[in-house]
């Protein structure tokens, strides 16, 4: 806090809910505030999710990863009431994907791919969402989320913004981005 960070841990969730105990267990031990800890790849199962809507519901922030699974996870925090302003969607652009065989043997490399965040908005919208109510989801709410500065995720006079222009129905690889 004194050098002006935000203090914000990300929690990478893996696959067992039963991590969300270790969190709740942080929170009361330390006095931290939820919106401290994120949790992160929330949607990888339905446990997870339901555990990550208790979380949100405590106040918290929490981060679902935008996959094949992603919008429909957010419809289920949406549908619950959960504060719309504390859902994160996030891409893990280049992050690395290492590819198992079935005996858990690492047998090679991908990476997350960047436009993930425009086809979980495109599959929003063809859910009947409207863009006012999705776009935050992967702009303003995680620049809350992580206290940066200088109007970043919201377009803002002297504020510092990136832009992407999109065509009604266009392809979320047609989007031209402007920095």
């Amino acid at each position: 806090l004194l050098g002006g960070k935000a203090g914000v841990v990300y929690c990478h969730m893996g696959n067992n809910e039963q991590v969300f105990e270790d969190l709740w267990a942080a929170v009361k031990i330390s006095g931290v505030a939820y919106t401290q800890i994120i949790p992160t790849h929330v949607g990888r199962t339905p446990a997870l999710a339901k555990a990550a809507a208790g979380w949100l519901a405590a106040g918290g922030y929490a981060d679902v990863s935008a996959n094949s699974v992603a919008p429909s996870v957010v419809e289920g925090f949406i549908k619950q009431g959960l504060a719309q302003e504390r859902i994160l969607v996030s891409s893990d652009a280049y992050g690395s994907l290492p590819k198992f065989d079935a005996q858990k043997r690492l047998v090679g490399y991908d990476y997350a791919r960047p436009n993930l965040l425009l086809q979980f908005l495109n599959s929003m919208l063809g859910l009947g969402y409207d863009l006012a109510t999705i776009l935050p989801l992967v702009t303003r709410n995680p620049a809350t989320a992580l206290k940066l500065p200088r109007g970043k995720g919201r377009l803002v006079e002297g504020g510092d913004a990136d832009v992407a222009l999109m065509v009604p129905h266009s392809k979320p690889s047609e989007a031209a981005s402007v920095t």
